[in-house]
């Protein structure tokens, strides 16, 4: 009988996580970092390490995978196994987004009603009391969350008992990785008017773009707010001035911002205090911006996925003649930059300040969107269930219930690859999960596939005369 071969579904590239300058970094450098770490008296969560360490076994089928197979023609498939980490990996957080934004699109927002996109970034002085404080972060959305649905229901006069709904995503860095709290609202554009009667559907009222001035005013009325939650739990004085100085408990050095070109050079800039521009309002450094309306579903999911989307992707990274890393701005900045440039060890810093608490929520729902709101049932999509004929045939049988959509069907949903298809016209299907070291090795060697996982590099020194955390 001849050995099985590998299948090669059309359109589908399987990802090569090796190759990526990330894992380059993690793998060379982590145990450097976490010895810096440790020589400065810095204790880090144990979640960091682990997101790194599994990160590095993200997509490696040295690591488990689920076994395919064609029943046509015998191909094999092999899947490897994912890490599903929230920060350390691009892939995961990619995958993520797409299942985030396919969920809130099928089963979350209201079909016939349409959606804004909200933002408010937070001042700089207060960025890493929020990112150290998880509590006081939810309180600083919860006020923002508060303001915006306010002005809805202002808007659309259904007074105070008008029910607005919001998905909030909180983002913790921006493009170049800088620790930068804010938040992504997808906004029912307007309220709903819930009637006197029990079985009264609720009705939806809608508002209209809101000004400039609008804007202002919420941005005013925020900032506010939070400088009284701030007073209450004894973070300012009266003036305004902290109590204790935050500090980051991981410093990241100076970080450097130019051009990169097409050899690998990096070009620097002259040092730039002005930073980009404004928001369509800004107020004490509380900057609203509000998009348009959106009703067409398919621009809701891209906007569900650009609210979802992780910190930053693997395109963005590339690696300099000299070994830094550049990193690409998801826009210039206002002089013109393209790129920030940090050493390995830089990075692996900003990443570490950036990866969540355990247990902490950054999707989250409010209003009548939330899993505990009594009128939620009676405005979110219902699915389409398939009821299944018991043996008996007396009573139908409910198919058992999956969270979210599987790799397969997000690949087809996202990209319009069905990488089940075997190219010979029959359908592959997963026959078993691959987990004991022996029997990966042995299918590894016999697909001729490498076996052994990357090499990590041992704890190496600062260079002579440069300290773990001296200035760069």
């Amino acid at each position: 009988m001849c050995a099985p071969r590998l299948a090669q579904p059309a359109g589908y590239q399987p990802r090569r996580p090796g190759k990526t300058v990330l894992h380059k970094v993690v793998r060379e450098h982590m145990e450097t970092f976490f010895a810096g770490m440790d020589e400065a008296g810095i204790t880090l969560p144990r979640t960091i390490r682990k997101e790194f360490e599994a990160f590095l076994a993200c997509g490696d089928l040295s690591a488990g995978f689920l076994r395919g197979e064609c029943r046509a023609c015998r191909k094999a498939l092999l899947i490897p196994f994912s890490c599903k980490r929230r920060t350390a990996c691009p892939s995961c957080g990619a995958k993520r987004m797409a299942a985030t934004a396919a969920h809130l699109v099928d089963r979350v927002l209201p079909e016939d009603v349409p959606v804004r996109h909200w933002v408010i970034s937070l001042p700089f002085d207060i960025r890493y009391a929020l990112i150290k404080d998880r509590s006081l972060l939810s309180a600083v959305l919860r006020i923002f969350i508060d303001v915006v649905f306010t002005r809805y229901r202002d808007r659309s006069r259904c007074g105070p008992d008008g029910q607005c709904g919001a998905v909030a995503a909180i983002h913790r860095s921006d493009s170049s990785l800088r620790v930068n709290p804010h938040f992504h609202l997808v906004v029912l554009d307007g309220a709903y008017q819930i009637g006197n009667e029990e079985d009264a559907s609720p009705s939806f009222h809608g508002a209209r773009h809101p000004t400039d001035e609008e804007l202002r005013a919420i941005a005013t009325k925020v900032a506010k707010r939070v400088r009284r939650l701030f007073l209450r739990r004894g973070l300012i004085d009266e003036d305004g001035m902290p109590i204790e100085e935050v500090e980051p408990t991981v410093t990241d050095g100076q970080v450097q911002f130019g051009w990169l070109t097409a050899d690998g050079d990096a070009i620097i800039a002259e040092p730039d205090r002005t930073g980009g521009g404004t928001s369509c309002a800004e107020v004490a450094g509380f900057s609203v911006y509000a998009g348009q309306a959106l009703q067409d579903r398919d621009r809701i999911e891209k906007l569900c996925r650009y609210v979802s989307r992780p910190p930053f992707a693997h395109e963005q990274l590339a690696e300099t003649k000299d070994g830094r890393i550049a990193i690409k701005l998801k826009r210039p900045r206002r002089s013109g930059e393209t790129h920030a440039f940090m050493k390995p060890v830089q990075l692996l810093r900003r990443l570490t300040s950036l990866i969540p608490p355990a247990g902490m929520n950054l999707t989250r729902f409010f209003g009548i969107l939330a899993p505990a709101a009594k009128h939620r049932c009676n405005v979110v999509p219902v699915p389409d269930i398939l009821l299944h004929i018991s043996p008996n045939g007396t009573e139908p049988v409910l198919p058992p219930r999956r969270d979210g959509l599987d790799w397969a069907s997000l690949l087809r949903r996202v990209y319009d690859i069905d990488v089940l298809d075997c190219p010979c016209g029959g359908r592959i299907r997963i026959i078993a999960a691959i987990e004991s070291p022996a029997v990966i090795r042995r299918i590894l060697k016999h697909f001729d596939l490498r076996a052994d996982p990357p090499p990590i590099a041992p704890a190496r020194g600062p260079p002579e005369g440069d300290g773990w955390f001296a200035s760069l």
